[in-house]
């Protein structure tokens, strides 16, 4: 026969044991979510809904769970993740040359291998020419061109960043 102590001592650990079951139930739902998630192609792209541009290269990269992808919908695109990162970040571009700095600007001035020192003078060159920069008339389509125009104006610029190419086109 079992003491009172005893039976109580048995149901707190059914209780214990209940709560556990419960606990890895949950944690296994959620980790089930996640894995679903995964196994169609990871995290999703914060543009995905974005079908303009669908017959174009795209990368998408993240840095949760370290996954990363490459796509192209057709052979004859050429892939630029440069100008994919432009016309990507076009009007958050825009919104930083406007206030003078940003890390879009860094991106930059990075992509045209102009050393550190020379950030500045990339923000203040795209910051004075943002009206040619943004030309409403043209939007996104010339961005690449325009910023290579405007940093090859720049005599300490064009001799500095071995990235840009000799003129603009």
């Amino acid at each position: 026969m079992l003491t009172d102590s005893q039976k109580f001592f048995q149901k707190m650990a059914r209780i214990v044991r209940i709560k556990l079951w419960f606990i890895s139930l949950t944690l296994m739902f959620i980790a089930s979510h996640k894995l679903h998630a995964t196994h169609y192609g990871g995290a999703p792209s914060y543009k995905k809904w974005n079908k303009r541009e669908s017959g174009k290269s795209s990368i998408f990269v993240t840095t949760e769970n370290s996954s990363s992808s490459t796509s192209s919908n057709s052979a004859g695109d050429r892939y630029d993740p440069y100008a994919l990162f432009l016309q990507n970040n076009y009007h958050l571009i825009q919104e930083e040359v406007a206030q003078g700095f940003g890390t879009s600007i860094e991106v930059i001035a990075q992509f045209y291998r102009c050393q550190k020192p020379l950030y500045n003078d990339a923000r203040h060159t795209l910051n004075a020419n943002y009206a040619l920069l943004f030309n409403e008339k043209q939007g996104e389509k010339n961005i690449q061109q325009n910023i290579e125009q405007v940093l090859l104006e720049n005599e300490l610029l064009r001799n500095e960043c071995k990235n840009l190419p000799m003129n603009a086109t």
